[in-house]
């Protein structure tokens, strides 16, 4: 019985995270599932090197009153050893960390799988995107 808001962003790497645009969604819906390839680096989500973009990603989550960060030691790009496509929900969400299959290599990012503890779906249904709709609306 809680409505809670999925966003799956892209961040280029040179530009910097879209803060502005996680502080509207935040503060629509603080059950607040935020995923994607934000190409920000730092060790509070295991990486082993840190960027602009990760120093700022991970004072936002500070700075907020529960989010946390549910990926594990594992490296998301194929390409090196970067932790670059974080799971950022509230910390009551789930009490597991995501997983990385490193065996299946689609992209230049490995697919990421994360239980959700809290969240029931009836009859057991696993749910997946079948289409995404790119279309930013600001």
């Amino acid at each position: 019985n809680h409505a809670y808001t999925l966003a799956i962003i892209y961040s280029p790497p040179a530009e910097p995270v879209p803060l502005d645009l996680f502080d509207r969604l935040y503060h629509y819906n603080r059950a607040l599932l935020l995923v994607g390839d934000l190409n920000a680096r730092h060790p509070d989500w295991h990486d082993v090197k840190t960027n602009p973009c990760g120093h700022r990603l991970a004072a936002w989550i500070a700075a907020s009153d529960d989010l946390k960060v549910f990926n594990p030691s594992q490296p998301t790009s194929t390409r090196s050893r970067a932790i670059i496509d974080p799971i950022i929900a509230p910390s009551d969400l789930s009490s597991e960390l995501a997983t990385v299959d490193q065996t299946m290599c689609v992209t230049d990012h490995y697919p990421i799988h994360w239980s959700l503890s809290s969240i029931k779906l009836p009859n057991n249904v696993d749910r997946q995107v079948e289409r995404v709709d790119w279309l930013v609306v600001n």
